[in-house]
Order: C-alpha cells, then structure tokens, then sequence
C-alpha cells in the first residue's frame, strides 16, 4: 500500500505588475497616501505580519541602520528586521510628515484623521488599495506569501 501524495497547493502571489499597479494607486503626496505607500513597502519588503506591522511604534525605525524593530514576533519573541533602501525612503517621507500631523505625537507608527491605526484599518486599507488596482482579494497575508515566494527563488532555503 502506498502513501497518499500531498497536494501540491499552489498559493497566489503578487506579479510584478501588480505590485507596481498597487503602489501606484498610492503615489500621491496626500498624508493618506504617504502613510500606504510607507506600509505597503513595509509588507513587501519584510514579509511581517499584520500584527506586527499594528505593534511599530515610530521608534521602532531606524533609517540609518535601515531596520525596523519589531517587539510582537510570533512566540513572544523580539526581532531586528531589515528593511531596503526603497521602504527606507518611503519611512522617512511618512515620518517627516507625520511629525506634522495633528497626532504626530502618538507613539504608534501608524496614524490618521481620527488618531491610531490598528490592525483591523490595515487590513482595510490593504483591501481597499488592491480593489483600486485592480487586484481583488489581496489581504496583508498576501504580501507574506509574495515575500516567501520570492526568497526561496532567490535561492534561500526558508524564510525567515
């Protein structure tokens, strides 16, 4: 008798048009925008979580090493993770601009019209910027998935 076969599921990721398309529909200077672009960038380049990009605080980020601290890993753990020289850019227009804003003092990275940015709100404005590129069923985990594929394309053995 043998063994069944694992299915072989093969889980979507985002094509290089579409992230273009999608940090398109973000590339104004509009606060909102400056704040997208800057997670979007975050998601892509670090394959984080949505709760761990929710738990940055402004003073997690760190330009000149080009790192993020990130404090609520998965099994409790803490983490430096870094971050390119595009999200890095990105960080620091977001934050020159935050510091600006009428809630630029609150700790959390993220901030709107009304005060902090959680959890739920990403995942909202995940959805709402991928329906405006024309990229229908996108969520945060989607960005993890797409980071995955393309580390082990570039040859490593697992992420990390």
């Amino acid at each position: 008798m043998r063994p069944p076969k694992p299915r072989q599921v093969l889980v979507p990721v985002l094509s290089t048009d579409e992230i273009g398309r999608l940090l398109t529909v973000c590339s104004g200077s509009a606060f909102e925008d400056l704040r997208d672009r800057a997670i979007l960038r975050v998601f892509l380049d670090t394959g984080l979580r949505k709760s761990e990009v929710a738990g940055l605080k402004a003073a997690d980020v760190n330009l000149l090493e080009q790192t993020l601290f990130i404090r609520q890993r998965k099994g409790g753990r803490s983490a430096y993770v870094p971050i390119g020289v595009r999200t890095a850019k990105e960080l620091d227009r977001y934050l020159k601009a935050r510091s600006r804003h009428r809630y630029g003092s609150l700790e959390d990275l993220r901030i709107c019209v009304r005060g902090g940015f959680g959890s739920e709100s990403i995942y909202a404005m995940v959805v709402d910027r991928g329906k405006r590129a024309g990229i229908f069923g996108l969520h945060p985990h989607s960005f993890r998935h797409t980071f995955a594929d393309a580390w082990l394309k570039a040859g490593s053995a697992a992420p990390p």
